[in-house]
């Protein structure tokens, strides 16, 4: 609707962005266009944002997405919540990755809630729910964007200890340490999210129900439709952006990349080795998540990352949506991928937790068995020494009796 009104010279076109917006009680805020208030509004009703087979597509789309997403987040953290509130996981290390992947499907089920929110927007174009459920949306989607790669992020760095420094790990600090990790797991994904929030809360704040007023050369002034977007002013538009794909791409991709580096490399260079042995299937399962994850959110921040980049004029974007004309659709694919992600991620996250269980407890019978045998060593030189003294001794006696 937007383009085809842009298109016509007749017409001039008040972004609701800058010069004049309407809030949800269609209060102009532009005092200079006060004397818009007493104008015949017409209401554009019968320009259809999308088509009917687009219309149909995405019905077809979002609601099998909806429903697989929900229930199967909804399975996943019962079941979770069951494992460690009946301690069927005895292992402190386990509790640990079982509450990461619980607040990974918590924030997946979030999304997931969000859809019957956005696919009457998207297909009548049309805000009607009002400015608490759009900063809800705003707050939502901007906080997964960060907390969900955050979160595997730490995962990569934990599972990049325990398997490329293993003795560190389970060391005697490590014993008696391990009693707060789960508290110390509780205070990480709190930081964690607190970032996360104070992030994204410049957007939120700005996020509002707008209204937008296409005014007519012949004096008539035509209501648009009624968005739910962020008006964050242009001057800090770029720079949230800008730190948004800093966080969510480019520092953890590197470092989640180093890390499975570094467990491969060791990996092949020790493969015969207990703690390697039995770690690669927990190292294969958090590898298939992540790999899951940057294919699902990839293309979403490459897309955000160019008009980036053509803001600072470090790249001209122009020609590519002129020699390509339909970047816009797969413009569309990576805006919906995301929702892929967190309604398929659960099927991950309990194949994860299930190989984590099954290693942990391996390496944890195998590390007592190793203590036990590191211990013998030592216990048998202690009462070789012991035989040897009383021998000694008896001997000595013997020959002060003679």
């Amino acid at each position: 609707m937007k383009s085809n009104l842009k298109n016509n010279n007749n017409i001039s076109l008040f972004s609701d962005y800058y010069d004049i917006y309407y809030d949800e009680n269609n209060n102009i805020e532009n005092e200079s266009l006060q004397n818009l208030i007493n104008s015949e509004f017409i209401n554009i009703e019968n320009i259809e944002v999308i088509g009917k087979f687009e219309q149909i597509m995405l019905l077809c789309y979002f609601i099998p997405l909806f429903f697989i997403g929900l229930f199967g987040n909804i399975w996943l953290i019962g079941s979770i919540l069951k494992l460690i509130f009946k301690h069927y996981i005895p292992a402190i290390m386990l509790r640990q990755m079982s509450i990461y992947i619980l607040m990974l499907a918590f924030v997946d089920l979030m999304v997931i809630l969000t859809i019957p929110l956005h696919l009457p927007y998207m297909i009548t174009g049309q805000w009607n729910l009002g400015i608490f459920c759009c900063k809800l949306l705003v707050a939502v989607e901007n906080i997964n964007k960060l907390f969900s790669v955050m979160i595997l992020t730490c995962m990569s760095i934990e599972r990049f200890v325990v398997v490329c420094r293993p003795f560190e790990y389970w060391g005697i600090s490590g014993l008696i340490n391990r009693k707060r990790r789960i508290f110390d797991s509780f205070i990480l994904l709190t930081i964690l999210l607190i970032t996360v929030g104070i992030f994204c809360s410049p957007f939120i704040y700005y996020a509002n129900v707008s209204r937008e007023i296409f005014i007519f050369s012949d004096g008539n002034v035509h209501k648009g439709n009624t968005f739910c977007s962020s008006h964050l002013p242009e001057r800090l538009m770029a720079s949230f952006w800008g730190y948004m794909v800093f966080f969510g791409f480019l520092v953890p991709f590197p470092v989640i990349i180093f890390c499975y580096a570094g467990i491969i490399h060791h990996l092949r260079r020790k493969p015969n080795g207990f703690i390697s042995t039995h770690s690669k299937p927990a190292v294969r399962s958090i590898l298939r998540v992540v790999i899951f994850h940057f294919l699902c959110w990839t293309p979403f921040w490459i897309f955000v990352s160019l008009p980036l980049l053509s803001h600072f004029k470090w790249v001209n974007i122009e020609p590519l949506f002129e020699f390509l004309p339909f970047i816009k659709q797969i413009k569309i694919i990576a805006n919906v991928l995301p929702c892929v992600n967190s309604a398929f991620n659960w099927i991950f996250y309990g194949m994860m937790n299930s190989q984590l269980r099954d290693s942990n407890n391996s390496i944890g019978g195998g590390r007592h068995a190793y203590m036990s045998i590191a211990m013998l060593p030592r216990t048998a030189s202690f009462s070789n020494k012991r035989r040897s003294t009383s021998r000694s001794t008896r001997s000595l006696l013997a020959t002060s009796r003679l």
